[in-house]
């Protein structure tokens, strides 16, 4: 049995449908976890009470200081 024209238009509106809605999908879910990230940074960037410098060495200090 052939499918009808409309019947395979249907299907490839379908098609397109899902993709946008995956493709959406993903960039919310690509923004939700860089947005988590960055609040990571700033609460790990703060400094405790009665210090001078975050507690926290980066790798790029250690390989400076030879460590």
């Amino acid at each position: 049995m052939k499918e009808s024209p409309q019947r395979i238009g249907e299907g490839s509106i379908r098609k397109v449908t899902y993709s946008l809605l995956g493709a959406a999908a993903l960039a919310a879910g690509l923004l939700l976890i860089r947005q988590q990230k960055q609040e990571d940074l700033k609460v790990a960037g703060e400094l405790a009470p009665g210090e001078a410098g975050p507690s926290e060495i980066s790798l790029e200090r250690l390989r400076e200081l030879g460590i």
